[in-house]
């Protein structure tokens, strides 16, 4: 994981890193140019590499830590991100924003899902309550073939 970290942080740094080369190689020829007799290049090109790999461990340390958080995050794993810069900050505050929405979605079709559930197992209730009055009825109507067909719910003197 460390080696991926680091590829991504040379690719997003790559830009930086020539420009920054370019314009040494620019100062050091300017003044080259300008004083012909000073033959001098790695002094000025050390101290601009020392500081170029200063700033770079600087921004690697801020931006592995985030990045780490983020693949692991990407795995599965439980990881609290701290973010450092302002694009690391703006990518929490987006990636909060869509975790609170999602869950809201999520809650919000649930409690659908829970009224569809009940409004369903009433309804079902209330189908199957005539139903078994009408099972009921044809029952009886087996066990008892004596009694006339308009006389259900009647008594046998027929009052």
């Amino acid at each position: 994981m460390y080696s991926i970290i680091f590829r991504k942080f040379i690719k997003d740094r790559a830009l930086l890193i020539c420009f920054y080369i370019i314009n040494m190689v620019s100062v050091i020829a300017f003044f080259h140019l300008s004083e012909p007799r000073n033959k001098e290049f790695f002094y000025p090109l050390s101290i601009g590499m020392f500081l170029l790999i200063l700033y770079l461990i600087i921004d690697w340390f801020r931006y592995y830590q985030t990045n780490r958080a983020i693949e692991q995050k990407l795995r599965n794993q439980y990881v609290e991100i701290e973010p450092h810069t302002e694009e690391q900050k703006a990518f929490q505050r987006l990636l909060n924003k869509n975790i609170k929405e999602h869950t809201g979605r999520y809650n919000k079709m649930r409690e659908q899902n829970k009224e569809r559930y009940y409004f369903l197992s009433h309804w079902m209730h209330h189908l199957k309550t005539p139903v078994s009055v009408i099972e009921l009825i044809v029952e009886k109507e087996v066990l008892n073939p004596e009694v006339p067909n308009g006389s259900i719910g009647t008594n046998k003197t027929g009052k």
